[in-house]
């Protein structure tokens, strides 16, 4: 049987490239995936690996991976389990508040909810002076309005329609 798991990495080396990322080992067999851009990492990678896989490895193609020494987060994509990416337009900031709190920040996170356990998803949006909160949107400009809501709790099934792939986004003007 298979699983699909999402791969994220936060805070990851600052002269870091490239990477491959395997699973078990590091052996030929184990790659998932080479040459991956670090900068894709912070927003999660997708792979469909065996269900008895539990341990993966990012390799650094260039040998380095200097300033920081840190771990992905592995989170898994099936059942229940929705994976939102929150980004804010830079004239404020995004947090989540609850289940698990993620601090603010003007660019994006991502974070996966298991709607078998909590029931919603909780984020906010502030604006930085003088800019104000216009509202949850599809799109980093533009786009659709979603929700003026704000904080916008988010069950298993609301905004399934809304959102591309869970991303959500918040504008400030």
């Amino acid at each position: 049987m298979s699983k699909r798991i999402r791969l994220v990495g936060n805070n990851l080396g600052d002269d870091l490239t490239t990477v491959s990322i395997y699973h078990t080992s590091v052996t030929a067999s184990n790659l998932l995936t080479a040459s991956l851009t670090a900068s894709a990492l912070p927003f999660g990678v997708e792979f469909t690996v065996d269900d008895i896989a539990t341990v993966f490895i990012a390799r650094a193609d260039d040998g380095k991976c200097l300033n920081y020494s840190a771990s992905f987060e592995i989170e898994s994509t099936a059942g229940n389990t929705r994976v939102f990416t929150v980004t804010s337009n830079t004239s404020g900031s995004v947090e989540a508040t609850a289940p698990i709190v993620v601090p603010a920040t003007s660019g994006s996170f991502v974070q996966a909810v298991n709607y078998d356990i909590y029931s919603t998803f909780t984020i906010e949006a502030t604006a930085t002076y003088p800019f104000t909160f216009n509202g949850w949107y599809d799109s980093i400009s533009g786009g659709t309005q979603v929700s003026t809501t704000n904080p916008l709790s988010i069950g298993e099934n609301d905004f399934t329609s809304s959102f591309s792939l869970d991303k959500i986004y918040a504008q400030f003007s």
